[in-house]
């Protein structure tokens, strides 16, 4: 139940699938579990990095990784193999995952990289982009 925008618990351990067909090219460690990074050929973000396009990326954070999910795995979204389950949480914070999308060139060196502060270091470069939603309001609670 519940209402439309009202948070909703999910239990520990429950699966998150690939939000479309992708590669793993990174696996970090972050505060809560572990972020995996997938790259996304079919969809290109046009106009960054000197007129190029750069691939889109999908990183699910917070969460412990589903059987096989390494650097170079395939995931295919409509498969029944799972991306991702939700971690416990080792913070006051209830367990919970995050997804972002960035836009990376197919040159970025994902091997190398060392987490969430040199992924946020690239950004400040601009080497990468994060790519932002746009913001709705909620529907507001009906008043009984």
């Amino acid at each position: 139940g519940g209402r439309p925008g009202e948070p909703r618990p999910l239990p520990i351990g429950f699966g998150l699938p690939a939000v479309a067909d992708g590669v793993v090219v990174a696996v970090f460690e972050d505060f809560v579990g572990r972020t995996v990074v997938m790259r996304h050929d079919h969809e290109r973000i046009l106009g960054l990095g000197d007129g190029e396009t750069w691939p889109l990326h999908s990183l699910l954070a917070h969460v412990d990784l589903a059987e096989g999910i390494v650097p170079g795995a395939s995931v295919l979204q409509a498969s029944s193999v799972l991306a991702a389950a939700l971690a416990a949480s080792n913070t006051t914070a209830p367990p919970h995952a995050h997804l972002s999308l960035l836009a990376a060139p197919a040159s970025f060196p994902w091997a190398s990289l060392g987490g969430w502060p040199d992924l946020l270091s690239f950004s400040a470069r601009r080497e990468v982009t994060f790519l932002e939603p746009p913001l709705r309001a909620l529907p507001q609670p009906q008043q009984t």
